[in-house]
């Protein structure tokens, strides 16, 4: 029996936590595959992990942060000692890669490590750049979710780097046949996903369109900044916060449109499942090429450059005043989408992993 260890913070709603679920839940129903999850942070769970994948989780935490990360390292190191897998796969954030990489330079398992943001961005600091990098140099896998993200790195790593997209959990066979005056958005609310470019073009759009209204799905540090924005624009009445949801695109599949405004992305997960189920999608083209990888524009969806508020607009009140248009894109959403089946995605992963 293969052991498969998977890593990662915590199960809240996040984009590499949806993956690992997927992944982990795919390989647990794989013969020969027993699945392990750990997270380091927390056991709050927002993502359906099936009940053949073996939960492991850290309760002992810390408000220091190096007692913290020394505690961190030392139960990832037991918990590999103690389960002896044969694969140790993290898509978690760079700190946690690092604990990793130090917890076994020379080890008996395969790691495995992803890179899940834009990595021109994100660690902010030149230090931690090249404490990520190191610990990408001493895995002995690293997937990325893009071509435009090899290009980063520098040749020691670009030659190492292997391309995996984001898995979706189904695709719909069903497109809404009418579709409700409303426009929808999940995301962190964060400085990198641009909520205020899209307030700002909503606010617009509801000028001429004054029957409809903004969902906003997400959690994060700028949500009062982001209300008062709304009030600030005299659109509060309109606009919609919502906690963290599941399943929330499967539940708004008729809604008029999804929009992410973000600045810089890897693959959106939300993007991926609007367009799974039908829905049109106007997505920014920004850094590191997850939207262009999955939507063709005017055929699929919709791409805008970053930061470009009056595309948005225009091309959001397109969708709305063209229903033949909108239905065109719908139908066309949802069939280009079985490319990221978690089915062949899962057997991507599958075979890369065998073959290290």
């Amino acid at each position: 029996m293969t052991k498969i260890l998977f890593v990662i913070e915590e199960m809240s709603g996040g984009g590499a936590e949806k993956v690992t679920s997927i992944l982990a839940n795919s390989f647990s129903a794989m013969k020969d595959f027993e699945v392990f999850l750990v997270t380091l942070v927390s056991r709050k769970q927002e993502y359906y992990i099936s009940s053949e994948v073996n939960r492991i989780s850290r309760t002992n935490l810390y408000h220091n942060k190096i007692s913290e990360y020394i505690s961190r390292y030392y139960f990832i190191k037991k918990t590999i000692k103690t389960l002896k897998p044969d694969y140790v796969i993290s898509l978690s954030m760079y700190t946690t890669n690092i604990l990793l990489t130090l917890g076994g330079i020379i080890r008996n398992y395969k790691l495995i490590l992803s890179e899940r943001n834009d990595p021109r961005r994100l660690p902010e600091s030149r230090i931690k750049k090249i404490a990520r990098d190191f610990s990408y140099y001493f895995a002995d896998g690293m997937v990325i979710q893009t071509e435009n993200v090899r290009d980063y790195f520098p040749a020691f790593l670009r030659n190492k780097a292997f391309v995996i997209p984001n898995p979706v959990e189904s695709v719909s066979k069903e497109i809404a046949d009418k579709r409700e005056k409303k426009i929808i958005t999940c995301s962190r609310l964060v400085v990198q996903k641009n909520i205020v470019l899209l307030l700002d073009s909503f606010a617009q759009i509801r000028k001429d369109f004054s029957d409809y209204t903004l969902h906003i799905w997400g959690e994060g540090p700028l949500k009062p900044k982001l209300v008062q924005h709304s009030i600030k624009l005299g659109i509060d009445n309109a606009v919609f916060f919502h906690d963290f949801e599941k399943d929330v695109i499967k539940k708004n599949s008729s809604a008029m449109v999804y929009v992410s405004t973000s600045d810089y992305e890897g693959i959106s997960n939300s993007m991926l499942e609007a367009l799974a189920v039908g829905m049109p999608v106007v997505c920014t083209d920004c850094p590191v090429g997850g939207a262009r990888l999955a939507i063709i524009d005017g055929e699929n969806g919709f791409l805008v450059s970053v930061g470009d508020k009056e595309k948005i607009i225009e091309v959001v009140e397109r969708i709305i005043c063209n229903e033949e248009l909108a239905k065109r894109i719908s139908i066309n959403a949802a069939a280009s989408m079985d490319r990221f089946s978690k089915e062949k995605i899962s057997d991507i992963w599958k075979k890369y992993i065998e073959r290290l």
